[in-house]
């Protein structure tokens, strides 16, 4: 188990939040931002608690969603989760993000008679499986349904600005500087190695362009391969530092996010897309020459839409740097999505 309090007012009894952890960070993040907007309203402590799956997490993931229309559900959920030791004594809400945690969400809420949030972005779940479903608005109106503007993330604007002194004075420099988060292909994203190739000169345009460097972070899915392919492609003078996971695992994310004017993101992951938006920094999100062009897909139509509400701007491999437009940037407001959390679980303010 992992504890994190936020209290607004020591003076009032905090609200439990359970939070289920079903092991994936991009998921786990979007609960703590659930619970970091809840703090700001209401004081709030927070508990985590790591589920195991005892599956293949490929196989659980269909196996949880066959599930939710079973009458076995409740059977279902031993099959795949040893849930002990979760304390669900005065839990006042729980809250879970990701395939892997529906049904134990699901059935950890009824055992506790508390009502239960999933956080979720692209996921199709049938109606009245959980008391309140928080996810980007795609038209479909449903009882269950609460629309955020983005999906929850950490990251505070305020908190970006508040630690930039001190890392310009770590990193040694108060130069301006872009950052880009390269990840890899994914189940909904595909790049080749042409876009690969694009992004890398891309990134030495600009630099010869503009003369600004860059800040550079792989991911733990992009792997040594393509590193190695981006490293032997990127003039070494167009980077202020790199980090390359496979070799060295940094989690840099709110370092790189401080110090940006601009912040460019590989769309293969929708949580370092979304943690680039809520940073309030101009926000580019690199797309393979494909992948725009997939309707149906629904990785495709959140970034649609984070495009058209001016929260990004998409680029692929046959963009110039100079053909970008020049964004403002803005975090999203969630103010009136969690009002109506709020009245949903019965929480006074």
């Amino acid at each position: 188990m992992h504890k994190m309090t936020a209290v607004s007012d020591s003076r009032e009894l905090a609200r439990k939040v359970v939070i289920l952890d079903e092991g994936s960070t991009g998921h786990v993040v979007q609960s703590r931002g659930l619970a970091k907007e809840l703090s700001k309203r209401l004081p709030v402590e927070v508990l985590e608690y790591r589920i195991p799956c005892r599956l293949p997490r490929k196989f659980a993931r269909s196996l949880g969603k066959r599930l939710l229309d079973s009458p076995l559900w409740k059977c279902g959920v031993g099959w795949i989760h040893p849930l002990k030791g979760i304390d669900l004594q005065s839990c006042d809400v729980l809250v879970a993000s990701g395939p892997h945690a529906l049904n134990a969400l699901r059935y950890l809420g009824r055992l506790g008679n508390c009502p239960t949030v999933f956080v979720q972005g692209t996921l199709n779940i049938p109606e009245g499986q959980m008391d309140l479903i928080v996810r980007p608005d795609e038209g479909e109106e449903r009882s269950d349904y609460v629309f955020i503007p983005v999906l929850f993330t950490e990251i505070d604007p305020n908190e970006l600005t508040a630690n930039q002194e001190s890392l310009q004075a770590k990193y040694g420099t108060d130069e301006k500087l872009k950052a880009l988060f390269i990840g890899n292909s994914s189940a909904k994203i595909v790049f080749e190695d042409r876009d690969w190739d694009d992004l890398a000169e891309f990134v030495n345009r600009s630099w010869s362009l503009d003369g600004v460097r860059w800040l550079i972070s792989t991911s733990y899915r992009t792997g040594g391969e393509l590193e190695r392919r981006l490293r032997n492609r990127l003039n070494p003078a167009a980077i202020a530092k790199a980090v390359w996971y496979s070799e060295m695992p940094e989690k840099i994310t709110k370092e790189y996010l401080s110090l940006a004017c601009e912040v460019y993101v590989t769309m293969d992951s929708l949580t370092m897309a979304t943690e680039a938006v809520c940073s309030g920094k101009p926000c580019y999100l690199y797309s393979s020459q494909s992948a725009m062009k997939l309707n149906e897909n629904t990785h495709v139509r959140y970034i649609r839409g984070l495009v058209e509400n001016g929260y990004a701007q998409v680029f692929d491999g046959g963009t110039q740097p100079a053909e970008l437009e020049s964004l403002n940037g803005h975090e999203p407001d969630y103010s009136e999505a969690v009002n109506l959390i709020l009245q949903r679980i019965g929480w006074r303010q």
